[in-house]
């Protein structure tokens, strides 16, 4: 639906002799901007339009329009019409009786405007290397000297711009009326379509990854119809939805840039394949049923209840099981056409709420959720996992199913007008099947607290404590999926402590805000033991491996001053600081023997800081000055901490990633008069980026010839923008 659509049906709901009539009895107000602005940009970066398009030349800011009307409220609103970012809405009421709202809206990314590919898309989903490129590298081989010496002097100039943009339309409706007092009838359909390209990650057999520019093409549908009953004591509700999925690119197939026919290859180079072959997010459609009550029980108790089932499936085909035709296993059919994918979820809550005390109030809940799975069982024996590699055990799949049940009590208590405190303790317990840990039991305590002496004074404090147990560990018998003893961070045993704090308040002239945070998770092996089937050396038997632990702060700070009433100051100021250790072990091979040589622990840290300040300047009555400055700075780091003999001479940490973008803000407002401001305005953006992947990044680079980065390369650039402009908001 376009925003021109969404003016039509404006007079389309009247009629145009009803709305000439009404005029009279209606107040109608409007509120347009418009201005004109020139941009200077001395790169074509990304970063400077990732989330929408910077207008160059005229433009329309917003339009809204509010009829106030005797029997109808009807508002209108536009943003940025015309430009990639553009949204409207409309709105329409009936006196409660007859509803009415409608919405568009675009949501674009934009990664890069620079990368360059190797790769061309002859139809949906197929990508083709330039003629011979493949043969020729075959020919000379694999070497690193070979592979820079052949891309520089044949192939490098075939390469093209490849723009990562995806673009997401949304759509919205929403109907409703009031049959009868108290009853109400709500139908919401919404759309959202999503094109473009963005950056993918696949590899050829158990080759080194490499990155390509993949079409997106996807619609969503969803729709739902409803019906709500509210009374004094008695509300209830029930609600039927569909949703659907499709996917226009159904699967992807591309030339492998090292071999122009196919072969068996060996066990660790992977390089047998011609073609390769990736899956993409299948088409699916789901139906879900969904009820809720709410019972004023006794004067002070209130019960409250909903339920909702979920019915998703899908069945897409699969994917051939290799593009290898030189692989044995090529000859062997798969044992289904397709997955026959088939998942129902049922989710239950109860709540009841009771208020003891004029200053106490006391709830319990429950809720329940549980997913099955009635997808086909399919058993791959005699398949290979990835193209040349025997697995030790068969190939299968496995139906993945798991029920979770929470059960709270919660307490809020005014000690006095200037104090309340709050408690709530829960517990989470999940059985699920085929994931790591079986069973998980999730402990909490949340106490809150408020103080509030004053209407111009607040002080609000958090603290969460919590501990996870994970019992009865069930680990993968693959020979080539885990490492043994891996354990997924977010069903393993944890112990956490969060908490947060913010103080607000104002006197006179001065606001300010205050506000910190911090989280600390510690991950451990948990019940069961820590190794799989495979061998393990036994100088390792208890080691584990993923997420070890995880540190999170944050800390803000805000205020406002009037010096005068011609002069205010402003500022702001907000950091974040996360980091977390890993341990991983190399493993090569065939099998991951978890040799306690071979172990690495990586820590990760990544910090933000944001600062603004800035002046107002009144010097007359209809004249006002803004001069702002912000500053934007992340870091992000990766530091080997531990590495073991097996490792030492392979693995180094890379340099930092660090960016910063500066924005100088100079505006200048008059007031012609009531109606008509005119607003001046410049600003200066300058944006650094130091990263090892991104400076000059050329197409054939990578630590060795043919890995990540030879077929999607990208420079992410500096940038400095100059944007004056001249906006004029008109309201009547």
């Amino acid at each position: 639906m376009k925003i021109k659509h969404l003016c039509f049906m404006t007079s389309f709901l009247f009629g145009g002799s009803f709305l000439t009539s009404a005029l009279a009895e209606t107040k109608i107000s409007q509120d347009v901007e418009v201005g004109v602005q020139g941009v200077s940009v001395n790169t074509s970066e990304a970063k400077f339009e990732e989330y929408g398009e910077v207008p160059n030349g005229p433009f329309m800011n917003y339009y809204s329009m509010d009829v106030d009307a005797e029997k109808y409220d009807l508002s209108f609103f536009t943003r940025r019409p015309s430009l990639d970012d553009q949204s409207a809405e409309l709105n329409y009421d009936r006196g409660g009786k007859l509803w009415f709202n409608a919405g568009y809206a675009q949501n674009p990314h934009r990664w890069a405007n620079s990368s360059v590919s190797l790769y061309n898309e002859v139809s949906p989903g197929v990508l083709a290397l330039p003629d011979g490129m493949q043969g020729t590298l075959q020919t000379f081989g694999n070497t690193t000297a070979n592979w820079f010496n052949v891309m520089n002097s044949t192939f490098a100039g075939l390469a093209h711009t490849e723009e990562l943009y995806v673009r997401g339309d949304r759509s919205s409706v929403n109907l409703g009326f009031a049959p009868a007092p108290q009853w109400a009838v709500n139908l919401d359909l919404y759309k959202e379509k999503k094109a473009g390209k963005q950056m993918g990650m696949f590899g050829f057999g158990r080759n080194y990854a490499v990155e390509m520019a993949r079409t997106v093409d996807q619609t969503v549908y969803d729709s739902a119809l409803g019906l709500a009953y509210s009374g004094k004591r008695l509300s209830m509700g029930m609600k039927y939805g569909f949703n659907s999925f499709k996917n226009d690119v159904d699967k992807l197939t591309f030339d492998s840039y090292r071999r122009q026919t196919d072969i068996v290859g060996s066990l660790t180079s992977g390089v047998g394949a011609s073609k390769g072959q990736g899956s993409v997010q299948p088409d699916n459609i789901a139906q879900s049923f969904a009820a809720n009550l709410g019972l004023d029980v006794a004067p002070k108790t209130r019960f409250e209840a909903d339920a909702s089932y979920t019915y998703m499936r899908q069945n897409a085909d699969l994917l051939p099981h290799t593009v290898n035709t030189a692989a044995a296993a090529s000859a062997d059919p798969l044992p289904e056409k397709s997955a026959d994918t088939k998942n129902a979820f049922w989710v239950q809550n109860y709540r009841l709420t009771h208020q003891l005390t004029q200053s106490m109030a006391l709830g319990a809940r429950l809720r329940s959720e549980q997913m099955g799975d009635n997808s086909k069982h399919m058993d791959f024996g005699g398949h290979v996992a990835m193209d040349q590699l025997w697995e030790a055990d068969d190939w299968a799949t496995h139906r993945f199913g798991y029920r979770k049940n929470n059960t709270g009590l919660t307490m809020d208590w005014n000690l006095s007008k200037a104090w309340l405190f709050g408690a709530e303790a829960f517990n989470e317990t999940a059985t699920r099947e085929m994931r790591n840990f079986k069973e998980t039991s999730d402990d909490n305590i949340i106490g809150r607290l408020e103080f509030h002496p004053a209407p111009t004074f607040k002080v609000r404090a958090r603290y969460t404590n919590a501990y996870r147990s994970a019992s009865d560990y069930e680990a993968p018998s693959s020979t080539t999926v885990e490492l043994a003893g891996l354990r997924y961070f977010d069903i393993a045993a944890r112990a956490r402590n969060a908490g947060d704090l913010s103080v607000t308040g104002w006197k006179g002239a001065l606001s300010y805000g205050l506000n910190g945070g911090f989280a600390t998770d510690k991950f451990n092996s948990g019940d069961g033991p820590t190794n799989d089937d495979v061998t393990i050396a036994t100088n390792n038997v208890a080691m584990m491996y993923g997420l070890l632990h995880s540190h999170t702060a944050t800390a803000g700070a805000d205020l406002a001053l009037d010096v005068s009433s011609q002069v205010g100051f402003f500022g702001f100021y907000q950091f974040q600081w996360i980091r977390g250790v890993q341990r991983s072990n190399r493993s090569g091979g065939g099998s991951p023997t978890s040799d306690v040589q071979e172990i690495w622990e990586v820590q990760t840290t990544d910090r933000y800081d944001v600062v603004g300040v800035g002046v107002d300047l009144r010097p007359v009555e209809r004249l006002k000055f803004v001069l702002a400055y912000d500053l934007s700075h992340s870091e992000g780091a990766m530091d080997y901490l531990t590495v073991n003999a097996g490792n030492s001479t392979t693995l180094k940490a890379p340099p930092e990633t660090v960016t910063t973008k500066q924005v100088y803000r100079l505006d200048g407002e008059i007031k012609a008069s009531s109606n008509l401001t005119c607003t001046l305005g410049y600003t200066r953006e300058d944006y650094k980026i130091h990263d090892f992947a991104n400076q000059n990044l050329g197409l054939t680079s990578g630590q060795a010839a043919g890995q990540t980065n030879v077929t999607l390369a990208d420079n992410s650039e500096d940038y400095k923008a100059h944007i004056v402009s001249a906006r004029l908001n008109l309201r009547w």
